[in-house]
């Protein structure tokens, strides 16, 4: 049978700090029908520059001259692969050598679309801990899952869902709502001897503008992709319901002892771990809350 061509689809925007790891890791894949196309976003950084030092190693760049975000850029790479299957892949995720021939024997199977299991590399920080932690808790399982790092389907799939959608702000949302297309239409394989490792943000600044990221997304997802009436009723019943969370503390105590009993650090981690749930629940919020506004202006 034929080997097929993997393309390797890296969206980036000022990636300078993360992606040459990423890079490398891409790089040492066994497989020799493989391409790697970085779309980068218009970064502000050296991005463009450092990616241009693996060309003779087979990447290739798009530079995009305005930011559109991370859905238009896998969009863009998605039309100019030339693989059978292509690969998405973040700019601070890496895999390991044997990833191609772990996913193609699914492919060869029949599979459309493959999940694998993933990780936070720099989890001994309590941001990227409550993150790990948060994914083993709430997706135990990546059956469970329709959207992983390094998520690979059939590019005919992809095309045929039309991509991702390009109306979220950012990312925040775009990935799952793909996931969710594909699942809807095409055969699922799970491989979990696949790891995909990638870093979580360790600031506390950082941490708490990728909370707000995904809260705006979901606003965009709840009202403008799903078409759910704008409601001020819902967003005073969204604002209850974290001052009811944070104001009792109950509920993110709880959430807190759950985490830390799946930690490895155990019950030293349930403190941390309480702190990190309160900053992720106000983050979303707020960030849901930035998202209605932009909606409800625009009319």
């Amino acid at each position: 049978m034929r080997m097929p061509v993997l393309s390797i689809v890296i969206p980036t925007y000022n990636e300078s700090a993360d992606i040459r790891p990423t890079l490398e890791s891409v790089c040492a894949v066994r497989h020799e029908r493989r391409e790697v196309i970085v779309v980068d976003d218009a970064s502000t950084d050296d991005t463009r520059d450092i990616v241009h030092e693996y060309a003779d190693r087979g990447v290739r760049l798009l530079s995009l001259k305005n930011n559109r975000g991370v859905a238009a850029a896998r969009n863009i790479g998605l039309r100019e692969s030339t693989g059978e299957i292509v690969v998405f892949l973040n700019a601070d995720a890496h895999i390991r050598p044997d990833y191609a021939e772990k996913i193609l024997q699914h492919y060869r199977n029949g599979a459309d679309y493959v999940v694998v299991e993933a990780a936070v590399e720099n989890d001994h920080s309590i941001y990227p801990r409550y993150v790990q932690l948060l994914h083993q808790y709430l997706y135990y399982h990546p059956s469970l899952v329709e959207w992983t790092e390094g998520y690979s389907c059939r590019r005919s799939a992809a095309l045929e869902v039309g991509g991702f959608a390009e109306e979220f702000p950012g990312s925040s949302g775009e990935d799952v709502v793909f996931g969710e297309e594909i699942a809807s239409r095409f055969r699922k394989a799970w491989e979990p001897e696949v790891l995909v490792t990638h870093v979580a943000p360790e600031t506390l600044s950082a941490f708490w503008s990728q909370r707000v990221s995904r809260g705006r997304g979901s606003a965009y997802l709840v009202f403008q992709y799903r078409g759910t009436p704008l409601s001020w009723l819902l967003m005073c019943r969204a604002w209850f319901g974290l001052l009811l969370q944070v104001g009792t503390l109950a509920p993110v105590v709880l959430q807190g002892g759950r985490l830390a009993r799946i930690s490895p650090r155990g019950w030293r981690d349930w403190i941390p771990m309480t702190w990190a749930s309160i900053l992720d629940k106000c983050g979303w919020q707020v960030g849901f809350w930035i998202g209605f506004q932009e909606m409800l202006q625009a009319g």
